[in-house]
């Protein structure tokens, strides 16, 4: 069996959605921090810099955190016909994942059951993983981690020796 593991891109929605997101976050955190321990709102010039913190670097920071851990994988798969059952097993594996499974053909799909992995999945879509069935190669995409653990069990499992 020869396994074949690649890193695609991420797009700039990802970043922009989660630095959005994490701004308003951050800015709400900080306003109400303010409002709750100062009687007083008004801004100093000392306090900008403070407040340019929860409204630029924390988000920045934690877009680029959600941009890195946000790419899809693919994992191509060949010379899989010697093992027995090839199809049944590896269908039996990504299952236990604790997802939802579509079929058209020989193209599954599968996605999250969680609440934030549905979040992420909608607005990011990132969460999905394909498995596609070919004659000669079986094509795994989806996020880094699942792609990562289904090209662990190909690797190190006796089932797939």
């Amino acid at each position: 069996m020869s396994i074949k593991f690649e890193t695609k891109k991420t797009t700039q929605k990802v970043f922009w959605v989660g630095f959005v997101s994490f701004a308003f976050i951050f800015g709400g955190l900080y306003t109400c921090i303010r409002l709750f321990f100062d009687n007083d709102f008004s801004f100093q010039e000392s306090q900008y810099f403070t407040y340019s913190i929860y409204l630029v670097i924390y988000p920045l920071f934690f877009a680029l955190i959600l941009q890195r851990n946000a790419k899809a994988s693919l994992l191509t798969i060949t010379e899989f016909q010697k093992i027995d059952n090839f199809k049944k097993k590896l269908l039996t594996r990504v299952r236990k994942f604790s997802i939802t499974e579509t079929q058209v053909n020989d193209l599954y799909t599968f996605l999250p059951t969680g609440f934030f992995k549905k979040l992420h999945n909608n607005w990011y879509e990132t969460e999905k993983l394909i498995i596609e069935f070919k004659s000669d190669e079986v094509t795994v995409t989806g996020p880094m981690s699942k792609v990562s653990q289904i090209q662990d069990t190909l690797t190190w499992n006796k089932d797939f020796k």
